[in-house]
């Protein structure tokens, strides 16, 4: 798994203390699959021609609001 995979499972896990050293990781697939987009956006961004229509569409057929 490559780093850039690494670092947005973690910024999708947040860490819950509960005390008497207890603590719980929760996965938010849903914030991570938006964080998996955002990457892919960025990187056809930076593609030439500006692929406006493809952007719009990956974001309309993931159902993730813009």
């Amino acid at each position: 798994m490559n780093e850039r995979v690494k670092e947005l499972i973690e910024q999708a896990t947040t860490i819950e203390e509960h005390g008497w050293g207890v603590s719980y990781q929760n996965f938010d697939k849903e914030k991570f699959a938006e964080l998996i987009l955002k990457d892919v956006e960025n990187i056809i961004w930076k593609s030439e021609p500006k692929p406006f229509a493809i952007i719009y569409d990956m974001y309309k057929h993931f159902g993730v609001k813009k």
